[in-house]
């Protein structure tokens, strides 16, 4: 209720209506006051990180990084094994992950990890909140820039607020998690989408090696008449997966069919903390894969119906409202909420995709077919189920984005007559 509240009332005076002049300066104190208790937060987790060492995740991302970059195999369950095991007698790290131990990320991730292998556990883990923390605050930046809320330095602070009060951020940079990289590539590409295709592709090939899911947007970007998005993509995709195995050996690429995401363990399809569509069903019937591995985990009838009858829908929505210029963005916007639902492994760090279609929805509210107030109190009620914790909440929220961008979509197509509708004849 607290962060409900908070985030209503910044959402009213800066989208509904402004407060009178009077309170508009202790308004403006309360705001960098809450701004600074969210970086506060921020700051903590990540320092209680560094000085007692969490079992997840970055351990493994830094087994990864040392293997990588002393040129051993960063696949092989054994060769991570040794690595991950001095690295829990030289940081005191919790050996949790030793259930799971491996590497489900492609080799060009691997590339993005390397470099910290040059340094300790401690020094490296600071080194890749500098760099998160760098992504994530220049993703807040560039929001602004695209999607003001309010002009000036406190519409820069209120993007601050709405980035930090969405808990699966705070959740990510307790993890040292990598998505803020995807973040921030993924606000390029949608900014591009409409009017340079081709950069948005570009960014998105990039964005995908931080994310794997970023290619499901890249690929349904057909839908709303953005081939070149597609194209982009795999043209970026490409040159990053070459450069990868010019560094580490094409056989990376081997080793990664071999023991990367078919060596993952059965019982993972079920863990709590995987909210996509997969998971949820999964967790609804009880139903562990027989085997291990990502196919395995995938090949699920009652996912794979939903799914595709979601993608099919999500598609049929797109291709319809793509008439009308502001469609575009709202269009791919809803592609990438669709990801997130669809994308086997969307776990709960991974919800901080979904703050750029937020403020989208925030910045586009006058051309929405709600009414002003509707909108803002729909957005700062997800933040309140999030920072609630509600079963299965990340999925909830996702679905309800999917409902309100489908609506709106589908308003805004029976509103835009056709080409055919709008034709003069000549006399």
């Amino acid at each position: 209720m607290g962060v409900f509240s908070v985030l209503l009332g910044i959402l009213w005076r800066s989208r509904v209506r402004e407060l009178p002049r009077r309170w508009r300066r202790g308004a403006d104190a309360i705001e960098l006051l809450v701004l600074s208790a969210l970086i506060g937060v921020v700051l903590v987790g990540a320092y209680r990180n560094i000085t007692t060492p969490s079992a997840w995740d970055f351990p493994g991302f830094f087994a990864v990084a040392r293997n990588a970059f002393k040129g051993a195999s960063f696949y092989d369950p054994e060769a991570l094994l040794q690595t991950f095991t001095a690295i829990v007698q030289e940081a005191n790290i919790p050996p949790d992950w030793l259930g799971e131990l491996g590497f489900w990320y492609a080799p060009p991730t691997a590339m993005i990890l390397a470099p910290l292998g040059m340094f300790g556990f401690s020094t490296a883990l600071v080194v890749h909140y500098l760099v998160q923390g760098t992504l994530f605050a220049g993703s807040i930046v560039l929001l602004h820039r695209f999607y003001p809320l309010r002009p000036g330095a406190m519409g820069l602070a209120e993007m601050g607020i709405l980035a930090l009060a969405f808990r699966p951020v705070v959740s990510a940079f307790a993890l040292a998690q990598i998505v803020f990289g995807a973040l921030f590539f993924l606000v390029l590409a949608m900014r591009a989408a409409r009017d340079r295709p081709w950069l948005s592709g570009l960014w998105l090939g990039v964005g995908v090696w931080f994310k794997h899911l970023l290619l499901i947007p890249a690929v349904l970007s057909l839908a709303i008449r953005r081939w070149r998005i597609a194209a982009g993509a795999l043209v970026a995709s490409v040159a990053v997966a070459s450069l990868a195995g010019l560094i580490f050996g094409f056989d990376a690429y081997r080793e990664f069919a071999m023991f990367g995401p078919s060596d993952r363990p059965p019982e993972l399809s079920l863990d709590g903390v995987i909210e996509s569509l997969n998971g949820v069903l999964r967790r609804a019937f009880d139903a562990v894969p027989s085997h291990p591995g990502a196919i395995e985990a995938i090949l699920y009838p009652p996912y794979l119906v939903v799914a595709g009858l979601l993608t099919a829908a999500t598609i049929v929505i797109a291709w319809k409202a793509r008439r009308r210029t502001e469609s575009t963005t709202l269009g791919f916007a809803l592609l990438i909420v669709l990801s997130l639902i669809v994308y086997p492994n969307t776990l709960y760090n991974t919800l901080p995709l979904v703050i750029p279609v937020l403020v989208l929805l925030l910045h586009r509210i006058s051309v929405l077919p709600f009414s002003r107030p509707v909108t803002v109190v729909f957005v700062a009620g997800l933040y309140g189920a999030m920072a609630g914790r509600v079963p299965e909440g990340g999925f909830i929220v996702l679905i309800l984005i999917w409902l309100f961008l489908a609506t709106c979509l589908v308003a805004m197509a029976i509103r835009t007559p056709s080409p055919a509708a709008t034709m003069v004849r000549p006399n």
